[in-house]
Formats: C-alpha cells, structure tokens, sequence
C-alpha cells in the first residue's frame, strides 16, 4: 500500500481539508507555466521534425498518456480508492484513445477535427480549471492532471500548428455528431453501473467534479 500519509499521495477520498492549492493561486500558475513550456517545446520540435519523425513524436507520446492512466490507476488501487468512480471513462480519456487512434492510424480523416473541436478545449479548460485544486501542489495526482492535459494540448497543437489539421464547417458539425454518440453511450454505461462519467446523469453537486 502507498503511504497516504504523505502529502505527495494524497488522493481525493483521503484528503484533509485545507490542502488545497486554489485555483489561479501562484502555485495553480507556476503548474500552468511549467505545462506551457512543455508545450511550446514539442510543438516546435514537432514543427521542424520530418514526417518520420513527427509520427515517432505522435506514438511516443500516445504510448505514455496511456501508461500515465494505467500508473494513475495502479496507485489508487494500492491506495484503496474505490477504482469503479475513477474509471478514464471521461472527455479528457476518451482523447487519450482518440490521440492513440490518431498516431498509428495516420492518413484517418475521422479523428484530426474531433481532436481540435472537442478535446483540446476540453484539456484547456482543465489547465484553467483544475480539479485537483482541493490536492496540495507537490502531489501525485495533481502533477498528473497537469502533464496528461498538456501532452493532449501538445499534441493536438502540434497536429494543428503544423498545418496537418484543417478545420472544416462540415467538420465540426461531424465532430458535433461524433461527440454525441460518444456521450449515448457513456450514458447507457453511467445508467448500468450507476455512475456519472461525463457529468451525464447530474451535472452539479456530484462527487465527479473532483476526479482528474
């Protein structure tokens, strides 16, 4: 078992009150700072790299949203936490898979504007709103969120910058339809399982607004 004890371990089921770090609170910024720079670095790497290349940045960076998810799941389980309400079963998973699609299906025409209409805002909005404001700063899941978020945000931007996604009207009205049929069946599952993934089922006062 990880020791809960430490404050780097601290997880939402065991979290005191007043650990937080606050939202837009100079520690909340600095993670925004560092998450930026990250983020500028592989898109200008991206950016000068041959197309060789740029398909090794896409898988690598694939490969480790997908381990960063299987570790974060890993560590709760040892922690206890009841896995089932912190299944990636989110907007922000769902572009882990799609951006995992995207780097070995390379020539698809299916995910690129999804990934720009959809998911990026989305791992925006968790840079400017965090849920892990209620964990301290020096924490394992808050560094998480933070480097997920960003990878998605890098890569998207990547692909964007570089003038390999181009948006389309009939694009985002697709991507509209796609994002629905993906909440469809989410919610079929929410109902099953008697969760509230995607905030499907109560979109206030649920416990999931403090997941990552």
């Amino acid at each position: 078992m990880l020791n809960s004890g430490s404050s780097f371990w601290i997880n939402y089921e065991n979290r005191p009150e007043g650990v937080g770090y606050g939202q837009f609170s100079s520690g909340h910024l600095i993670l925004v700072l560092c998450s930026a720079l990250l983020i500028t670095v592989i898109v200008a790497t991206y950016k000068k790299s041959d197309k060789a290349k740029r398909i090794r940045m896409r898988r690598t960076i694939a490969l480790v949203l997908a381990v960063l998810e299987v570790v974060r799941l890993t560590f709760m389980y040892l922690q206890g936490v009841t896995i089932i309400r912190y299944l990636p079963l989110e907007v922000c998973s769902f572009a882990g898979y799609s951006i995992m699609c995207d780097s070995i299906w390379t020539e698809n025409r299916f995910l690129p504007e999804l990934l720009v209409t959809i998911f990026l805002p989305g791992a925006l909005m968790q840079h400017l709103s965090p849920t892990t404001t209620v964990l301290p700063l020096v924490n394992y899941y808050t560094f998480h969120q933070f480097l997920f978020h960003g990878l998605i945000i890098a890569y998207v931007l990547s692909r964007f910058l570089s003038g390999e996604i181009r948006l389309t009207y009939r694009g985002v009205w697709a991507s509209a339809v796609k994002i629905a049929v993906l909440a469809a069946v989410v919610y079929v599952i929410d109902i099953a399982i008697g969760e509230n993934y995607m905030f499907l089922r109560d979109p206030e006062g649920n416990y999931i607004l403090d997941k990552i």
